[in-house]
């Protein structure tokens, strides 16, 4: 069996209960090095593997997978998390159960008291953005990456005369979380953000 576990955000609290008992169950536990250190208080007699690449978590389950395997994803595995990408490479083995987590993007609405019915979710991890579709949406919540800043993604609005406000959390749950409420066109070139997710709101 291979459960992926969505263990929510860096606070101790944002994980389920559901997660909690997967992890206690589990012989064998995957995770990158912050996922581990959040969760090994749980499970003291797991074995645990530190994967840097995502082709290790495959070769690490096929070489295991008489265990009960534990991979573990931050978040929500399937919001643009690592459920999808082993249930690919694991076709045509099946026996795998998702357990849902606690999602950035839906802390940070919740945080700001702010409601999800009509919002657009996207990532710039490995992928091209819809312009058009984040510039039709009222609110757009943006899983960013290493290479695109806020500054870029503000650019995208401003040059099609589009000024939204755009809510930036970074590190959160952590002690040193931060929300910062800026309009696209007060962000700077020079501003830098870091483990951030990013709220847009069209008015």
């Amino acid at each position: 069996m291979i459960n992926i576990v969505g263990i929510g955000l860096g606070d101790r609290e944002n994980i389920t209960l559901k997660a909690i008992d997967t992890i206690k169950n589990s012989t064998l536990i995957i995770g990158a090095k912050r996922q581990i250190q959040a969760v090994n208080y749980l499970n003291k007699n797991a074995k645990y593997i530190e994967y840097v690449k995502l082709e290790d978590i495959i070769k690490n389950i096929k070489d295991n997978i008489d265990k009960d395997i534990c991979v573990l994803a931050s978040g929500e595995p399937n919001l643009y998390g690592i459920s999808n990408y082993i249930i690919e490479n694991m076709k045509p083995y099946e026996d795998i159960n998702i357990i849902s987590g606690i999602s950035s993007v839906a802390y940070l609405f919740a945080k700001m008291k702010i409601s999800m019915n009509d919002v657009y979710i996207t990532s710039f991890h490995g992928r091209k953005i819809n312009e058009e579709m984040i510039l039709m949406s009222k609110k757009t919540a943006f899983f960013t990456d290493g290479k695109t800043s806020v500054y870029d993604i503000a650019q995208i609005y401003l040059k099609n005369n589009k000024n939204p406000k755009f809510i930036i959390g970074e590190n959160l749950s952590y002690d040193n979380e931060k929300i910062t409420i800026k309009y696209a066109n007060e962000i700077t070139k020079q501003e830098t953000y870091k483990m951030y997710i990013l709220i847009s709101i069209l008015n």
